[in-house]
């Protein structure tokens, strides 16, 4: 069975690989997984239309650049009144696609609509000066946001692993939300070493997966991983209860010693302790 490693969406940022690693353990969301109570109490969300009612003028204005920057640099380290499945105010299931359409604009991003087999999207991308991109991808079905999809990709040149999206890092996650229900791992070395962590929250509907290259090494072997301290190449999210094209990884269990509730506490300790080893020789190689 081949691994989908870096997992994006339709018509945007979907990358499949074909590796040789294998495992008779897979996940996918719909599979039934123990559940691991949250630790924390989960924020309620602000729905968009009532931060578009109290944040923005009528009719829609749209940022200065340098404001819009300013605005975008402030959602991704973080928004205490916006919790899962809430991406930016936009809640999958509640948001119209007026309403999406509305903020967007109004912080300077572009949204162009597609029309893929017969379904509607939302597409927008944006460049922050720091060499990071975003890619935001809206499922909308009878003018409701039903899914959200997000890559993020980071910049070689930026120094540190989340210096600008800490709203997403495995720590955050974990101290907003408590101990994930699922944390899965996909490796592939061809032809180049590849990794991805992936971390589950189901009944927030929210995946979030840390994908980069050269992580491990290029060989099969022990390697050490330091989620919250490793230079990651980018941050891929879904929200929505069916996210579209969701990766598929094994078990966290089957190729390191850490548990699920572990890991969760290893991840809101000492960033520079916050490792665990690595087994692709648990992987399997096809011939």
């Amino acid at each position: 069975m081949n691994l989908i490693y870096r997992s994006g969406f339709i018509l945007l940022l979907t990358v499949i690989l074909a590796g040789c690693g294998t495992s008779p353990l897979t996940r996918n969301p719909d599979q039934a997984e123990k559940y691991f109570p949250p630790t924390v109490i989960t924020p309620n969300h602000t729905p968009l239309s009532t931060y578009l009612a109290t944040n923005t003028p009528t009719p829609i204005a749209t940022l200065e650049p340098e404001k819009a920057a300013e605005q975008i640099h402030a959602l991704l380290m973080g928004s205490a009144d916006c919790a899962a499945p809430c991406f930016w105010g936009i809640v999958p299931g509640e948001t119209t696609a007026l309403e999406a359409k509305d903020f967007f604009h109004y912080n300077g991003l572009e949204t162009k609509v597609i029309t893929f087999k017969g379904q509607e999207y939302f597409d927008i991308n944006y460049d922050l000066k720091s060499g990071m991109s975003i890619n935001i991808n809206l499922e909308i079905k009878n003018d409701i946001v039903v899914t959200v999809n997000i890559g993020i990709s980071i910049s070689s040149s930026i120094n540190g692993t989340f210096q600008e999206i800490t709203a997403y890092s495995p720590k955050t996650l974990v101290e907003r939300y408590g101990t994930p229900n699922y944390v899965g791992i996909a490796a592939d070395w061809g032809p180049g070493p590849l990794f991805s962590l992936i971390i589950y929250y189901d009944e927030m509907d929210l995946i979030v997966e840390y994908w980069g290259v050269n992580i491990i090494p290029a060989e099969r072997g022990v390697s050490q991983i330091c989620p919250l301290t490793t230079k990651f190449d980018g941050v891929s999210l879904w929200f929505g209860e069916n996210p579209r094209h969701p990766p598929q990884t094994i078990s966290l269990e089957d190729v390191t010693s850490l548990t699920v509730d572990e890991f969760a506490r290893l991840m809101i300790g000492e960033p520079e302790k916050a490792c665990f080893l690595f087994n692709g020789n648990a992987y399997k190689i096809e011939r």
